[in-house]
């Protein structure tokens, strides 16, 4: 990945534009963190969907679902240099209120 490992932009900026009036947000949309990431490096839902080896119609069918497999997010996450799990932890620690800590006992 290339972003500095303490950074998470995407998500702070994402959570802004649409966590009005304190409201939380219960549900992370993978695809509109995809389609944030495409918008911010300038390129398009067909180029992307060119290099994940998919069609243009059906890559806005799954960027249009919150929830995404795992093995989709980690081509993703490769292929635009953004680690969409690291967006994932950020966000169960800003529902949690923690700083880090997300209660998994080490033991």
């Amino acid at each position: 990945m290339t972003e500095n490992r303490s950074e998470c932009y995407l998500l702070r900026e994402l959570l802004e534009l649409v966590n009005n009036n304190d409201e939380k947000l219960y549900d992370l949309h993978f695809g509109n963190l995809i389609k944030y990431q495409l918008q911010r490096e300038g390129r398009s839902v067909n180029w992307f969907a060119l290099q994940m080896n998919s069609d243009r119609s059906n890559m806005y069918k799954l960027l249009n679902r919150s929830h995404l497999d795992s093995s989709f997010l980690i081509r993703a996450s490769i292929l635009l240099g953004h680690d969409f799990f690291r967006d994932a932890t950020e966000y169960l620690k800003t529902l949690n209120g923690n700083d880090g800590d997300l209660g998994h006992d080490d033991k």
